[in-house]
């Protein structure tokens, strides 16, 4: 909206003496879609403008006066619309939809904004932030869990000496989803390598005898954090940066 419209309304508000609160009660709308009319972040439709006349006694013309030319409107119109995207003024909640993301905000002052640097961040009325729990990550923990279950049960009993040997599956229920949310976070140190390495070794050992010479698989524990550790750092100092 034009900036000296959204003024004229702030101005024939007061001068009929109304609060936000008391002229959203009389449209049915909420005291935000109001407060956005009059900061120029959103246009009220047909109808509300319509009703804001006759609450305030004048003309369609004389609520909307102003001087800009046509092509002056089209160009603020476009550039508005490129810069806040879609916007929708519901009773309970907003709903802003632009290139940076999906932002909703209830009346209550909780918001949920989905962006594909952040992912789902839900924001209370207190300014505490919350991210929920990764559905794919869940998901795929959940998966592992009975993959690995019903596998040992499997080699168990068709297997001779299956439940003794076999055991280090239970180890993948930490490998999986470390490994799943070492590459969403873009972090190798959040991947479970210490526990790889175990079991590894103790498939190596139970199911081969090498318990000697490949003890010397741990000692790629501190090589993997000292080398992978400084890599997260630069790459989360590049995404701070940009």
């Amino acid at each position: 909206m034009n900036i000296k419209i959204a003024n004229r309304l702030v101005e024939l508000r007061k001068k009929n003496g109304l609060s936000q609160e008391q002229l959203a009660e009389q449209l049915g709308l909420s005291r935000q879609a109001v407060s956005k009319w009059e900061r120029a972040e959103a246009s009220p439709d047909t109808d509300n403008l319509i009703c804001l006349a006759k609450i305030y006694g004048i003309s369609l013309d004389e609520l909307l006066a102003d001087d800009e030319s046509i092509d002056d409107i089209r160009r603020n119109v476009k550039e508005q619309q490129k810069e806040k995207g879609f916007e929708f003024n519901g009773e309970d909640c907003e709903v802003h939809i632009s290139n940076d993301g999906i932002h909703v905000k209830d009346d209550d002052g909780n918001t949920v904004h989905i962006t594909s640097k952040d992912g789902i961040v839900v924001t209370s009325k207190d300014g505490e932030e919350k991210k929920p729990k990764n559905v794919v990550l869940g998901a795929i923990s959940g998966l592992t869990v009975f993959a690995v279950v019903i596998s040992y049960l499997i080699i168990g009993f068709t297997v001779p000496f299956g439940f003794a040997n076999f055991w280090p599956l239970f180890l993948l229920i930490a490998i999986v989803p470390t490994f799943v949310e070492a590459i969403q976070k873009r972090k190798f140190t959040h991947f479970a390598y210490p526990v790889l390495v175990t079991c590894v070794y103790c498939f190596l050992g139970m199911l081969l005898g090498l318990w000697h010479p490949y003890w010397v698989l741990f000692l790629t524990i501190p090589v993997y954090y000292i080398i992978f550790d400084p890599i997260d750092k630069l790459i989360h100092k590049e995404e701070k940066n940009d």
